[in-house]
């Protein structure tokens, strides 16, 4: 009876005579002209992008002829099913709400109560509230911007900052601080702002009559 160990020894003697076989075989000239001949078919194939398949099929088809696909078989015909029998079904009634006997109790337009005899309450519909009439904008009174305005330009001519624009071409003249305002800005678009500029001197206050 071997044991464990002697089968484990007995393996190793056995893989090593394996190796020494191998490694003779890999030596005879026959081994090396088909390992050179199946290397050099791998370089030529890998060369052109084909497999060994594609090759043997361009070299002789009837070699590979389990290649070739067999023939589908012919589908059969669609056949639409039968439609099943529809079930046909009732349906159930809905079952009637139980009407509590206190319901006409106070329900309008109904007979007088039952119990104390007094006749029901109308119920009148709400009348919608009148809208109320939306106030007016507050505008500003002429009289007091007039006055502002004033005042306003009576302390720019007392500080120098309040030009007479004259126009030589019309003869126009017109006062103003800046050149604000539909005139000035009239002149300056056709005649440029530099120039209409040029027009423009302080009143004093003596022919504001200050």
């Amino acid at each position: 009876m071997t044991t464990a160990l002697q089968r484990a020894r007995q393996l190793q003697e056995e893989i090593k005579a394996r190796e020494a076989q191998l490694a003779a075989l890999t030596q005879q000239p026959e081994y090396i002209a088909e390992q050179s001949f199946i290397q050099d078919v791998s370089d030529v194939l890998e060369m052109h992008g084909r497999t060994l398949r594609e090759a043997v099929l361009a070299i002789d088809p009837s070699l590979l002829a389990s290649a070739a696909k067999a023939p589908k078989a012919p589908r059969k015909p669609y056949t639409p099913r039968k439609p099943k029998d529809v079930e046909t079904f009732t349906l159930k009634p809905e079952p009637t709400p139980k009407v509590s006997p206190f319901a006409s109790f106070g329900a309008a337009g109904g007979s007088a109560d039952t119990l104390t005899g007094a006749a029901p309450i109308a119920e009148h519909p709400l009348e919608p509230e009148p809208k109320k009439a939306a106030k007016p904008a507050k505008k500003s009174h002429p009289s007091k911007n007039a006055k502002r305005n004033a005042e306003r330009r009576v302390e720019m001519i007392r500080e120098g900052r309040w030009f007479l624009y004259t126009n030589p071409h019309t003869g126009e003249t017109h006062e103003a601080s800046r050149q604000h305002g539909d005139v000035l800005q009239a002149w300056a678009a056709e005649f440029g702002k530099v120039t209409v500029e040029s027009w423009k001197r302080p009143i004093t206050p003596e022919e504001a009559g200050l």
